[in-house]
């Protein structure tokens, strides 16, 4: 990534002319029902003559309580006139239906994004779509001689394109809210400048139908939802996914401050690999006040395939409100993470799913189980315009996924006339183990008016191997690529209004520095606001001209 990377576009917002954020629903005012009754029965004695007045009792009447319509009341039902909605100007502005985006930039870096947020005049039907396209596509330098040699050039063509697009639609019932959506993703990409494999295709769709129950305060409130999602890797093979997720769960208040409640989900993966099936269930009770907020669960799961069948993890966390602003909390958190195909791509694009004794037989690597993240820390906004969060934890992993260098032979099926070219280049293997980190880490936000803000965080991790075979052999070069210090500091200036700069350093150190370069990213970017609905930007990024890998190979 040895190139500095430039993009230059321009931002249209799309406005509904204000109609959304001032329309008023006509309706009739708040009622009140109000019940007061006094009684009024007195009691005449025995009259000692007709002609005398009789002596009357004090009045007595039965106590009644006045009962009060006490059913919420939307905003938009009250007349403007009485009550007009007060919203800052800068909300005024920010509404709209949606925007479209263009950038163009060095090395044929393309930004395009369309966005759409369409509310219904009664607020009962939303609908959010969004469509993004980037990528890049130009000659970069091969740094390996032997790859030179096969290519016999020192350039090679290459090109990523990465399109995406989702759509939901949302109707709210009286008592219910019904969602519906779906999302499309295609990734081409040829990153690596040997001729076998280098061209992948990662196909990626689901559609996912979710049913929420709604209303203020509910004693029974429930969720049910259903996912298919299919999955298409293309590259030297073609590996198949299709998944099933059918997801739901319920809670009952008992009180004000508690509530027990159960959530459930079943996955069925089939893919042209193997076939496995995964069940969890976590039973959990909820405890709130204005000090505290505790939450007790159990996470357990059952699969087929793909690792041991049974495993138990805490759901637990805890916060403790100490002073105001200020905030106490721990947690302890695992359960099981599917190794699928989506996994496997944001792991690494080229990953080798050959993980069995047998060199040639490709199978989907075992489930990881996260036996427990946990963590404690403090949160803390001591005064206006200041934030920061610190934190100390442990993580434990059973079949941990680790990335390492693979050396592949790049003759491999491939010629120059009739004679076969020596030469190794690098790909990324997969494999498993069980890890153990613990870590420690920090976030700082600040912020002057809207003129300045600062945001920083940073965490640090000591990765160990564990286990009987790990701790035995020197197996340590699988935790190479594994993450060491990850930081990010960025710094936002308004000098006016229409203006904002920003610049911003991103690192990653590796556990072992000597395999792989730091990434050392240093941007800076900026937007100016021609008008309401016109604005420009650009990017600039890798400053410094540095050379690393977000991926090994």
């Amino acid at each position: 990534m040895k190139r500095l990377h430039i993009i230059i576009g321009v931002t249209l917002t799309l406005s509904t002319t204000g109609a959304r954020a001032q329309s008023q629903v006509r309706d009739s005012t708040l009622n009140r029902t109000v019940v007061v009754e006094q009684e009024y029965n007195p009691t005449i004695s025995d009259a000692v003559k007709v002609n005398a007045v009789p002596r009357v009792l004090p009045p007595t009447a039965v106590k009644q309580q006045a009962e009060y319509d006490i059913q919420a009341q939307p905003a938009d039902n009250v007349p403007a006139g009485i009550m007009p909605v007060y919203t800052m100007p800068e909300a005024w502005k920010r509404a709209g239906l949606g925007f479209v985006r263009l950038g163009y930039g060095n090395n044929g870096n393309l930004d395009a994004a369309a966005a759409l947020d369409w509310l219904s005049p009664g607020k009962n039907d939303r609908l959010t779509a969004r469509i993004q396209l980037d990528g890049m596509n130009g000659n970069l330098k091969i740094d390996d001689a032997d790859v030179r040699q096969v290519m016999q050039r020192d350039t090679w063509g290459a090109y990523r394109y990465h399109t995406h697009a989702d759509a939901d639609y949302t109707h709210l019932f009286p008592k219910l809210t019904l969602t519906l959506g779906g999302n499309y993703d295609l990734h081409n990409f040829n990153y690596l400048s040997y001729p076998q494999s280098a061209r992948s295709r990662l196909t990626s769709n689901d559609v996912h139908l979710e049913l929420r129950s709604t209303g203020d305060n509910p004693r029974i409130s429930y969720h049910a939802g259903v996912t298919f999602a299919s999955y298409k890797r293309q590259d030297a093979d073609i590996i198949n996914e299709h998944n099933w997720l059918f997801s739901g769960g319920m809670s009952v208040r008992l009180s004000p401050e508690q509530c027990v409640g159960v959530d459930a989900e079943v996955k069925l993966i089939t893919t042209s690999l193997d076939n496995r099936q995964v069940v969890d269930l976590t039973p959990y009770y909820q405890f709130g006040n204005r000090a505290w907020r505790i939450r007790l669960g159990l996470h357990t799961d059952f699969s087929s395939g793909g690792g041991r069948g049974f495993n138990p993890a805490p759901d637990v966390t805890a916060t403790y409100s100490v002073a105001k602003g200020a905030l106490l909390y721990a947690q302890a958190k695992g359960g099981r993470v599917l190794n699928d195909l989506r996994r496997l791509e944001h792991l690494s694009l080229y990953g080798n799913t050959t993980l069995s004794a047998v060199a040639d037989a490709h199978q989907m690597p075992g489930y990881s189980y996260e036996r427990i993240n946990a963590a404690v820390g403090f949160k803390a906004t001591p005064t206006d315009g200041l934030w920061f969060n610190l934190y100390l934890g442990m993580q434990a992993w059973y079949q941990d996924i680790l990335l390492q260098k693979e050396y592949t032979n790049i003759s491999d099926g491939y010629y120059t006339g009739t004679a076969e070219l020596p030469g190794y280049t690098l790909r990324t293997g997969l494999a498993q183990a069980d890890t153990r980190n613990l870590y420690a880490g920090g976030e700082l936000r600040y912020a002057y008016k809207e003129l300045f803000t600062l945001t920083a965080d940073a965490v640090y991790r000591n990765w160990k191997l564990t286990g009987g075979e790990e701790a035995a052999t020197d197996r340590s070069y699988l935790l190479s690529f594994k993450p060491l210090l990850e930081a990010n500091v960025r710094a936002d200036v308004r000098p006016v209004p229409a203006l904002l700069l920003t610049a911003g350093y991103h690192h990653i150190s590796r556990n072992d520095a000597n395999a792989y370069n730091a990434v050392s990213n240093l941007y800076v970017s900026g937007s100016y606001q021609i008008t309401n609905a016109l604005s420009v930007y650009a990017r600039f990024n890798n400053l410094l001209n540095s050379h690393y890998s977000y991926r090994p190979g």
